[in-house]
Parts: C-alpha cells; structure tokens; sequence
C-alpha cells in the first residue's frame, strides 16, 4: 500500500510532521491524516508537494502512483460510472472522450504565423502573432433544405485563426439550401463540435434515414428556421453528428 511507503519515505528522511509540513506547504493537521490513514483518498498534488519535500518522486511511491485512492472524488465517480456501462455506452463515452482529446491536442499544437502588416498614413504598425489551427471540412455539405445524401467522403484541412468560436469546434460544414435561413444562408460554412446529442433547441447536424441535415432539436422531430418547411421526424435509426456553434466568418480564414 502507497500510506506504507509514504511513512517509510519519512521516517528515512528523518523529518518530523512540523519539518514536513513547513516544508512542503502541506497544513499539519492534513499531513496528520495521511499519515494516520485516516485521509484514504489525498489530492495528487499534495502528495507530490509531500514527496517532493522529502527528496522523492511520485514514482517512488511504487504502486501508489497508479493507486486508485489518487484519483479525485470526480474521477473515482466516473470510474465507477463507467464501470457500469453496456458496450454501447462505454462505446459512445470512448467516442467523445478521444473527440475531445483530439481537440485538445490539435489546440496545442496549433502554430503561429505572423498576421500581414498594415499601413496607416506610412507607419507601418507591428507584426502580431496569430495562432492558427486546421479543421476538416466534408467535401459533403448539410441541408438546409430536403436534405443531402451522407456518406464517407474525404475532408479538405482548412487553416483558421484560433479564437473563442474555433477553438470549440471539430469540423466545419457547409450550409445547402435555405430552410434555416436567415441564420444559416445557403452557401454557408458553420462550425460543428462532435457530440451524440444536443439540447432541445439547440442546432445541430443530424442523420435521418440517410440524409444530413442542419436543424433546430425538437426531441420528437427536426424544425426548420424557415416555415415552409416542414418538419422531419426522427427514428430510432436517426442520430446526432455534432452541435452548429456558429458561422466561419471570411475573416477567420487563414489561408
């Protein structure tokens, strides 16, 4: 057990808890916890302010390093929770969860450029850097209308500046037809984030028999913006591909 190693750690440093305490930060009466035994599940970085106190690494802790008791309530909750799920949902949590991790990694390996250099009145004002960051773009577009035939096509990699809005997404689609106007014009290019639902009310891209769609959730059937359309009716055969965050701005366009 991690608690073991732990008090031997300290009793071959030959630190008291007052010594260990004022040095790694840690209050005393949490450190008398631990020691104890009493804290079963301690916050990892304070473990690491305690080993790193005494001349240790967390990897000297063995087996602790991986010990269940150093994940947070949180994520010993999720553990747990996931633990419990069918095939299907471990498969639909593995989903978002590599969706993210994408995400993620694409923002920090995003690179900077230096933005062109404007002039005003002959001064020439500073180079700023901009982040920049790629997002595929289905040579297949979404309906806005009766709806566009889904399938696997290639994606093209387009380069956008980073900012609140792009950050979010993990794809962009483009807008065909006009039933979502005026907030959706045809020709459009919007903003997606990979996830299996949305809220009701909110707009996302949808599968439906076949076809994609852009539309507004409804639980029970998909809305159209523009009143002469009707409505779509979901099925069990029916799901989400991602929730519209917005329109890509010309602007926001790197390339």
């Amino acid at each position: 057990m991690w608690i073991e190693t732990f008090n031997e750690m300290r009793r071959q440093s030959g630190m008291s808890l007052d010594e260990l305490s004022e040095k790694s930060g840690v209050p005393k009466g949490t450190l008398s916890k631990i020691t104890s035994g009493i804290t079963k599940a301690p916050s990892l970085e304070t473990m690491k302010s305690l080993v790193y106190a005494m001349g240790y690494s967390l990897k000297d802790l063995d087996d602790g390093i991986s010990d269940y008791n150093f994940f947070t309530p949180l994520e010993q909750s999720i553990i747990k929770k996931y633990r419990v799920l069918d095939e299907h949902g471990k498969e639909a949590v593995d989903g978002l969860l590599d969706t993210e991790y994408k995400r993620y990694q694409k923002i920090q390996e995003t690179i900077t450029i230096s933005s062109s250099v404007s002039t005003i009145k002959g001064n020439t004002a500073p180079l700023q850097e901009q982040k920049i960051i790629y997002l595929p773009e289905p040579i297949q577009s979404a309906s806005a209308g009766t709806g566009q035939i889904a399938d696997d096509d290639t994606a093209e990699q387009v380069a956008v500046y980073y900012n609140e809005k792009t950050a979010k997404a993990d794809y962009i689609m483009r807008v065909s037809g006009d039933s979502m106007e005026p907030k959706f014009m045809d020709g459009d290019r919007v903003l997606v984030r990979s996830q299996p639902a949305v809220e009701i009310g909110e707009i996302g891209i949808f599968i439906v028999d076949g076809e994609q769609y852009v539309k507004i959730y409804r639980g029970s059937y998909l809305e159209s913006l523009n009143p002469q359309y009707n409505n779509i009716e979901v099925s069990e055969r029916s799901f989400c591909r991602g929730k519209v965050i917005g329109v890509l701005e010309p602007e926001w366009i790197a390339e």
